[in-house]
């Protein structure tokens, strides 16, 4: 019974990093004040400015199931959440699919990168707010925090992506994935090392030999 709470924890935890099953109406968009515009214009240039990162992660699904793991980021379009064991799964962004693999199973699922919030954040530019592809539901502060709440403005459908901000200085602490109904999946960084050297091997998903043959050492 645990085994199958954890995987339908990291199924549903997939369903919202791809933008799956979304449903609902549009985010309204936030009105933005002088303050708001300063403080998002910030936040522009500090994720423009982080072109890679490395961090270890701890993630809660939406039944309140915690994972954990190393993830690697590297703009444009490149991220892998390599899940701590015993947990089977890897979860990698190539540039053009976000690539789901159960290795237990020996099953691999692809979907368009860009049907994800997360490709907000995988961007080769990051732009936010008016004029941008990137709208603005909600801005949030409290005290040394800042919260910016996104979604895409062509697929207003597909979910929200809220960063949360340590600040002064800025840094990016935790972000939360939340779809049309309710439910959210919560990724917290600790370690964070950004602009490392990331080799394009991280972001390159080899297909699974059949369940039962030993992975290749390349893939361990």
């Amino acid at each position: 019974m645990t085994r199958f709470l954890c995987r339908r924890s990291l199924l549903s935890a997939l369903a919202l990093t791809l933008g799956l099953a979304l449903l609902g109406a549009a985010p309204a968009q936030a009105a933005l004040s002088a303050k708001d515009q300063a403080e998002v214009r910030q936040v522009e240039r500090y994720l423009d400015g982080m072109r890679s990162l490395k961090a270890e992660f701890i993630q809660v699904a939406p039944d309140g199931a915690l994972s954990t793991g190393e993830l690697f980021l590297r703009r444009p379009g490149m991220a892998r959440f390599q899940y701590a064991p015993p947990s089977p799964i890897l979860l990698v962004a190539d540039g053009v699919w976000m690539v789901y693999q159960d290795r237990k199973l020996g099953q691999t699922t692809r979907l368009p990168l860009g049907g994800s919030p997360l490709a907000i954040l995988l961007s080769d530019k990051i732009a936010i707010g008016p004029g941008s592809d990137v709208a603005i539901k909600a801005i949030h502060r409290g005290p040394g925090t800042l919260n910016l709440t996104l979604y895409q403005r062509d697929k207003p459908k597909q979910g929200t992506l809220t960063l949360i901000f340590s600040t002064p200085p800025l840094q990016l602490r935790q972000w939360v994935l939340t779809d049309a109904e309710g439910r959210q999946t919560t990724i917290t960084l600790n370690r964070t090392d950004t602009n490392v050297s990331l080799p394009t091997r991280l972001f390159i998903v080899q297909d699974l030999p059949p369940p039962g043959e030993r992975l290749p050492n390349s893939m361990q």
